[in-house]
């Protein structure tokens, strides 16, 4: 837990900088409450106090008296002052947003941020045989497969999933993910000079529980970050990613996987080969670090790689790269089709989920009929078992598992095969 700063030099941000976040807040308001602009950076006033008298010498924003009272209780009369921006700062203002945009959360040093990330890793051997299997339960795998998932996720390092589509190869990353556990804090922004990069991202990060008052506001408890990310990643979303309108920078995929699970799925078919790609991850996977490239500012910053990573293809491993690019993935690990009886379990699991009796026997039906020249996926019994309703609703009747239904299901389902 990142300890609440008790003054401006606890933040780790320069009176500079702190100023022109706050006038920016200015610039865009009628008034504000020096309370509101501390609670806005996520910090005490006490943090802010030096930047606000500042600011006001400098006749940057005046006094207007003492705003209206809030709920909460204000450790000092100057919390509930008013400010309004002046003239002069408002001038000072829009230089300020010609060089960057950002407004919301105080920042966090980029060291801090880096010394997080290795001290929240993730956890040592959390990958046991008993909670593996019941973490997997959801999934019928053999027990073949999941003896070498075990040490694959304990590696804390990187997974290569092969195999044909629908086995479960993105639940099997997201289970690596419920067995880690726990929760981490991250920062909504870092700092580096005067350029801000964004961290926070509400599409990969799961905020837990309310804030702890002892806590660093400036961080959010989240559960670990499980990104993924398919045939639309290209090598830009692996870098700073600058935001021309908004003059900052938006952390990488990779980045704001830190602390949790990265999941390349689909991989071999985005539009950069899967040698470039596996070229930018060389690098981080054999040292654990991970350079950043900072275009408009002309420099590069070092932050941890510390995640577990799964690429995932349905491809042939041989087609996609050679055995020198394969030998740095640290385990492989093929998820085979289900056998007959794993198809049966499913289809039987499936059924029992939607209410539907006579699974088993409906399965060896399915089996015996439609798997003559092709092989069951994981996937297929949801998928058949999801025409039916759709197809028994469409004509008025119960769901069922008649041979009917079934063969209407999978005549629309499948392919034709070919004679």
């Amino acid at each position: 837990m990142p300890p609440r700063p008790r003054n401006l030099q606890q933040t780790g941000l320069s009176a500079t900088f702190m100023s022109d976040l706050i006038l920016k807040f200015m610039h865009f308001s009628t008034q504000l409450p020096a309370h509101e602009i501390a609670t806005r950076l996520r910090l005490d006033y006490e943090c802010i106090h030096p930047v606000i008298a500042q600011l006001a010498n400098n006749s940057l924003i005046q006094s207007i008296g003492q705003a209206p009272r809030p709920e909460r209780h204000l450790e000092t009369l100057e919390e509930g002052l008013a400010y309004m921006i002046t003239v002069s700062g408002r001038e000072r203002a829009r230089e300020i947003l010609d060089r960057n945009q950002y407004m919301g959360p105080a920042p966090v040093p980029l060291r801090d941020y880096n010394e997080s990330v290795r001290r929240q890793g993730l956890p040592e051997n959390f990958a046991t045989r008993d909670a593996l299997k019941d973490t997997l339960s959801s999934l019928v795998l053999s027990d073949e497969t999941l003896e070498v998932l075990g040490p694959a996720f304990n590696s804390r390092s990187s997974v290569f999933l092969y195999g044909h589509p629908g086995n479960g190869k993105s639940s099997i990353a997201r289970a690596a993910r419920t067995l880690l556990g726990g929760s981490v804090y991250l920062p909504y922004a870092l700092a580096v000079d005067d350029a801000v990069i964004r961290l926070y991202d509400q599409s990969h990060h799961e905020p837990v529980g309310p804030p702890v008052a002892e806590a660093d506001q400036r961080w959010v408890r989240c559960k670990r970050p499980f990104v993924q990310v398919g045939g639309e990643l290209d090598l830009s979303m692996l870098d700073l990613v600058w935001q021309p309108a908004f003059k900052f920078y938006e952390a990488g995929l990779q980045m704001k996987a830190n602390c949790g699970i990265f999941l390349v799925d689909d991989f071999g078919r985005q539009d950069v080969s899967p040698r470039k790609l596996l070229n930018r991850f060389i690098v981080p996977l054999e040292d654990g670090v991970d350079y950043l490239n900072m275009a408009v500012v002309g420099k590069k910053i070092e932050v941890p790689f510390g995640m577990l990573i799964f690429f995932s293809t349905n491809l042939e491993p041989s087609e996609l790269v050679d055995e020198a690019f394969l030998r740095r993935i640290r385990y492989k690990i093929n998820v085979p089709d289900p056998t007959p009886e794993e198809f049966k379990e499913i289809f039987v699991r499936e059924a029992d989920r939607i209410g539907l009796p006579g699974g088993e026997s409906s399965a060896y039906y399915v089996l015996g009929k439609y798997y003559r020249s092709r092989s069951p996926r994981g996937v297929h019994p949801r998928d058949i078992l999801a025409h039916v309703r759709e197809i028994a609703a469409y004509v008025g009747q119960p769901a069922s598992l008649s041979k009917e239904l079934l063969d209407r299901a999978c005549s629309t389902y499948f392919l034709l095969e070919r004679t």
